[in-house]
């Protein structure tokens, strides 16, 4: 039962922060180009053991002035930043370090519609035994 509970908790706040991600990126209307300058590497661990998580750096120009900044978002697949490639990534007009790459908007969508199902799964039997007891 508690791992029920970690686990509901588990994709609420996911859920949370991938419509958080979602309402951050609406604000970015402007676009410019930029390269991904480095990848970083951490090491994140789940049941299945160790792995490595890869979030690119950027660095990108508004207005004449150079911005290296990362987005909140990693990936475990390591082929899905190049280094060195150039990526179109739209930002907030008066806030040009708030920025999401194009290719990553899709992810949030993505996470957001995953996050939301498996959280009605983990939910739907609790919701059905409450109804069976009126």
């Amino acid at each position: 039962m508690i791992l029920w509970y970690v686990a509901c908790l588990g994709f609420t706040i996911a859920l949370i922060d991938s419509i958080r991600l979602y309402y951050r990126s609406k604000k970015c209307n402007c676009s410019t180009v930029g390269n991904i300058i480095k990848i970083k590497e951490t090491l994140s661990f789940a049941k299945s053991g160790p792995y490595l998580d890869y979030q690119p750096v950027y660095r990108y120009m508004v207005l004449g002035k150079e911005y290296i900044n990362k987005v909140p978002m990693r990936s475990a697949n390591r082929q899905r930043y190049k280094l060195n490639s150039e990526v179109v990534l739209f930002y907030e007009k008066g806030n040009p370090r708030n920025f999401i790459p194009h290719d990553e908007i899709q992810y949030i969508r993505r996470s957001i519609i995953i996050n939301f199902f498996l959280l009605i799964l983990l939910l739907a039997p609790a919701v059905l035994e409450i109804f069976k007891l009126y």
